[in-house]
């Protein structure tokens, strides 16, 4: 159907809106596991680029099943 062939902007996920650049979210440290609160700083191929900002703002690319 044409319905997918328009443009995507910048502020728009085709696959899951619920969280946007800048959002502050509970993401799932790879570390361990366990949830802490970050900010998205970049969202590309439905992998979220989340800053730790409790641990010296280290960054890390995630799926939205790891975000709350």
């Amino acid at each position: 159907s044409s319905a997918t062939e328009r443009p995507i902007s910048l502020h728009e996920k085709e696959s899951d809106s619920k969280f946007k650049v800048g959002a502050t979210v509970m993401a799932k440290y790879s570390g361990d596991g366990k949830p802490y609160r970050a900010v998205i700083d970049d969202i590309q191929n439905d992998k979220y680029l989340v800053r730790y900002v409790d641990f010296g703002n280290e960054t890390e690319w995630l799926k939205a099943a790891d975000l709350n």
